[in-house]
């Protein structure tokens, strides 16, 4: 179930500001924070990861090394938090999913996307489903 996303103006910045630093490339980071039994969420920080992705697919494509993963995860339990979703930039793309997005979602997840256009960062969507059958739903969006 799908609820309110509560994204700060804070954490949006500080997720543009990692988006536009690595642009043309592609950022991405993991979102920390809580949700509710109703699909609430409530995003309490923004964390970047490398990009681990080759260099030659880093402007289309992000990946997160599992042992990065790991330790982010680490670093949300030891704030009390939990790794809620990730994050990732669309240098000159829309802030909207692509096929190869969609497929690699893990369920329950949120998913944020900041599109980025000549450096500038435009818009934030952000996604999730709630079964690996599912079709992601849009759950979140500032223009």
């Amino acid at each position: 179930m799908i609820g309110r996303i509560e994204v700060t103006e804070e954490i949006r910045r500080k997720i543009e500001r990692h988006a536009a630093a690595q642009y043309p490339a592609e950022c991405c980071g993991v979102l920390y924070g809580k949700a509710d039994p109703d699909g609430n969420v409530q995003i309490r920080d923004a964390v970047a990861a490398e990009n681990a992705s080759a260099e030659k697919r880093a402007s289309v494509h992000y990946s997160i090394d599992p042992l990065e993963w790991y330790r982010l995860e680490c670093g949300a339990q030891k704030q009390d938090l939990e790794l809620i979703g990730i994050y990732h930039s669309h240098p000159e793309h829309p802030a909207i999913l692509s096929h190869e997005d969609e497929d690699g979602m893990l369920p329950g997840l949120l998913y944020l996307i900041v599109s980025v256009y000549k450096g500038q960062c435009a818009e934030l969507h952000g996604y999730r489903k709630e079964s690996p059958e599912d079709k992601a739903a849009e759950c979140y969006r500032k223009q």
